[in-house]
């Protein structure tokens, strides 16, 4: 990972690199920011056939500018659009200290009250499609509390430009999955 390590810092000096998280096809890693703090830093790879990933990259981040301080959503720390080798496809945001969504959280009434929530917050702002599935939650480690760890590809929903039904069909969707989750 030595080769993670020095891409990091050239995204942000400021940076530690301490672990790539496993899952998924965007590089997605923990670090520790100049104050000590540990962060995501989440980035899409720059080739041409990575377009995919970076759309995602910066639908999280306008998610993230909408959501702002609604909670269980992770809070946009820095914005890396602007570094010329990173084409608009890094972003850093808080860590969240816990475990992915399981098995055994499907019976617990108040994690499935928290995600209920947060669900219907992002949908008070026209946030929907939110990818309801495990590794996308994290529970804390004492089991009170629930947190969303990636709005990638959820969709922003604009009075002026997008129909009703299209957010409609997305809560649904996110009705659905919810469903599923405590299934």
């Amino acid at each position: 990972m030595e080769w993670m390590k020095l891409y990091v810092e050239k995204i942000d000096s400021s940076l530690s690199f301490i672990e790539k998280f496993p899952k998924g096809r965007l590089c997605v890693c923990k670090v520790r920011d100049e104050g000590g703090f540990l962060r995501v830093l989440k980035i899409a790879p720059t080739n041409e056939r990575s377009k995919f990933y970076r759309e995602c990259v910066q639908k999280e981040k306008q998610a993230l500018n909408v959501a702002d301080g609604i909670y269980g959503v992770p809070r946009l720390i820095r914005d890396y659009s602007r570094k010329f080798f990173c084409h608009g496809g890094a972003l850093l945001k808080e860590y969240f200290e816990g475990e992915e969504f399981s098995e055994k959280f499907k019976n617990n009434a108040r994690i499935r009250r928290e995600i209920e929530h947060i669900v219907h917050d992002l949908h008070l702002i026209k946030i929907a499609n939110l990818d309801l599935k495990p590794r996308n939650i994290i529970v804390s480690s004492d089991g009170l509390s629930a947190k969303f760890i990636d709005l990638d590809c959820c969709d922003i929903h604009n009075e002026k430009s997008d129909s009703n039904y299209s957010f409609d069909k997305g809560k649904e969707f996110d009705k659905y999955n919810l469903d599923k989750l405590f299934s």
